[in-house]
């Protein structure tokens, strides 16, 4: 709030105004007169970029008055400025008395960045869109989603935020359009943040498996461990298991030929927690160890040798 109080002999004057914030916000003004000894012409205005609004405009009788005015700060802020100036003007005349008061005053911007995403970028019929947005404004207009001819499928009214944050969804009907769908969130200012996911008939998400071990394994190593990974190509990590072959591939020393009775291993990993896993292996056997791994499907890595 900002406060203007200013003295005439026995008259008193109060003014009050909130901090005004963003294009059309709702502001309110409050004014306070007290012991006026004659009838005045009332006028208080607020000027802004060389645009005026104005908040009072009014006759006031003697004696004491009090009164609020809501009004909007009509032009534009630019909300990438954390604030702007204005100033206020208040002007009282009557036959004997006149009252001229200027002050400055802090527009600042309600606005903020605003972010939308959705859980991943592709779905397929009667999956579950999870929608999340991200803002420091606490208040929505209504948010809007629609299919790839442009009709309005879901909308939300009144939307607010939890600790900055809004999550809504909605679940895809068996037999939606296959294409593009559209988020709309209009903001405070009436600018529109979109974002856009994709329906399709399913296919088999795509995803990397990256595993990590030594590079040289010696005999005298009593055990060496491996690390699997697994992400979606959009970066959410993979939940499922892993199934993990060691082999023993031998070469002979003279002409370094495969030997065909190869000695292998394979482990089952039942529990991939955000997509990773590691796994010891025990090197009594003194085994040589390319790695193959399968998460969901087959997926197929370069391993190792050991070195004698």
């Amino acid at each position: 709030w900002f406060l203007s109080r200013l003295m005439y002999g026995s008259l008193a004057t109060i003014l009050l105004l909130s901090v005004f914030h963003g294009t059309r916000s709702a502001e309110k003004a409050c004014l306070h007169l007290s012991n006026l000894n004659e009838s005045v012409s009332l006028s208080i205005v607020l000027e802004h970029d060389g645009y005026n609004t104005t908040i009072f405009d009014q006759s006031v009788e003697e004696g004491n008055f009090y009164a609020c005015a809501d009004f909007q700060v009509r032009h534009w802020i630019c909300p990438f400025r954390t604030s702007q100036l204005a100033f206020v003007t208040l002007l009282a005349k009557g036959e004997t008395l006149r009252i001229f008061e200027r002050r400055s005053v802090a527009l600042t911007s309600e606005e903020t960045v605003t972010f939308m995403q959705t859980d991943k970028p592709i779905y397929k019929p009667g999956e579950n869109v999870q929608i999340r947005i991200v803002t420091l404004d606490t208040k929505f207009r209504p948010v809007e989603d629609l299919d790839p001819q442009n009709n309005r499928i879901f909308q939300w009214q009144n939307v607010t935020s939890f600790q900055n944050i809004t999550q809504l969804s909605f679940r895809l009907i068996s037999e939606p359009m296959f294409g593009d769908y559209s988020l709309f969130v209009r903001r405070k200012s009436g600018k529109t943040l979109t974002h856009q996911f994709t329906v399709d008939r399913y296919v088999l998400p795509k995803f990397e498996v990256k595993v990590s071990a030594p590079q040289t394994v010696t005999i005298s190593d009593d055990e060496f461990q491996v690390n699997v990974c697994a992400k979606y190509t959009y970066g959410q990590p993979v939940q499922g298991k892993a199934q993990i072959r060691v082999c023993r591939k031998f070469f002979s020393s003279g002409n370094c030929e495969h030997n065909n009775n190869e000695i292998c291993e394979q482990f089952m990993c039942r529990g991939i927690h955000y997509g990773c896993l590691s796994h010891s292996y025990c090197n009594s056997a003194r085994r040589v160890c390319p790695i193959h791994t399968v998460t969901q499907r087959d997926v197929s890595t370069s391993g190792y040798h050991m070195r004698c």
